[in-house]
């Protein structure tokens, strides 16, 4: 935000109008993902440039991230190592500072010392970090936070026992990265029972499904496979035609021909207060740490091996 002068001078200066010219339709964003059972590779998913503005706008606006920029001890946005770049955009389009930890094993003494001296108003964690940091550190004294959204896997009650009561609004954020990652949202409050948290309901432009194998649509209650439209979705996955027809499926509650739905591979239900609750996986794929594991890659790496004739990867918690 430039004031006085500086606003003055950049109005001066004049227009870039060179450089190749830009299509909404054109892609915006290449993101690397973990999809495929069979190899050992990331992959891609592309996502519109239309969508990939207008979706960063709206979620920052949906979720209120300018009402804490904008206050006058707002400063800085961190995010945890790992963490993907799709979550912080609509916190740097609003004006904020992007504060990013350094890579490598966590140090939670460090991270606490720069939330404390940067002032963070606003941090993006996977709930597991989160989880670490609080019980190596006494979070509390961290006043100044004002947001704290936490994704990339499942959030639990257990999880936000160590949150400071008053004043921090939590936000538990869902989405993969084929739709531009957050796609609902749950502002969890802070009275918590032993009922699982909510994934929430789907922010402005993104359109959720719970539809079983046949691709009907199920009653609340009942649990199917989650779907997701809207301007969000990705085009696919880079170079790999296959993969885009599997999971990329034609939407069949839009009047737009080339509407597609993503299939996450998501099990939820529709709770009758009309949220999501996220269930589990209908495939292999686990999240550790906010980072999506297919075992069956790990399966196939040991398959490799000439001395190995089977193998079956499970994820336990051991501790």
């Amino acid at each position: 935000r430039q004031q006085g002068s500086e606003q003055r001078a950049v109005r001066g200066l004049p227009l870039y109008r060179g450089g190749p010219q830009i299509s909404p339709r054109q892609v915006g964003s290449i993101v690397a993902t973990a999809i495929d059972q069979q190899q050992i590779r990331a992959f891609v998913a592309a996502m519109h440039l239309r969508g990939l503005l207008q979706l960063q706008r709206d979620g920052a606006r949906v979720l209120r991230v300018v009402e804490v920029v904008d206050a006058p001890t707002a400063h800085g946005v961190v995010g945890a190592p790992g963490l993907d770049s799709g979550r912080l955009r609509d916190r740097v389009i609003t004006g904020a500072t992007l504060i990013l930890p350094p890579s490598g094993v966590p140090d939670f003494e460090h991270l606490d010392a720069l939330f404390q001296q940067e002032k963070v108003t606003v941090a993006n964690l996977p709930p597991a970090f989160y989880k670490a940091w609080s019980a190596a550190c006494d979070t509390s004294h961290h006043t100044h936070l004002r947001l704290l959204i936490l994704g990339g896997e499942a959030l639990t009650p257990e999880i936000l026992a160590a949150r400071p009561p008053g004043g921090l609004r939590v936000l538990n954020a869902y989405g993969p990265t084929e739709t531009t990652i957050t796609v609902t949202c749950h502002e969890v409050p802070e009275e918590l029972g032993s009922s699982p948290i909510p994934i929430g309901r789907p922010l402005p432009g993104r359109r959720v499904y719970v539809l079983d194998p046949h691709g009907a649509v199920l009653p609340i209650g009942v649990p199917g496979e989650l779907y997701i439209g809207g301007i969000g979705v990705a085009r696919g996955y880079l170079n790999r035609p296959d993969l885009t027809r599997e999971r990329f499926v034609p939407d069949p509650f839009s009047t737009d021909p080339e509407a597609r739905l993503h299939r996450t591979g998501d099990l939820v239900r529709y709770r009758p207060d009309g949220q999501l609750e996220f269930l589990g996986r209908l495939d292999q794929q686990v999240k550790i740490r906010g980072f999506r594991i297919e075992l069956g890659e790990i399966e196939a790496a040991l398959h490799t091996h000439p001395q190995i004739r089977d193998a079956v990867v499970v994820d336990r918690n051991i501790n």
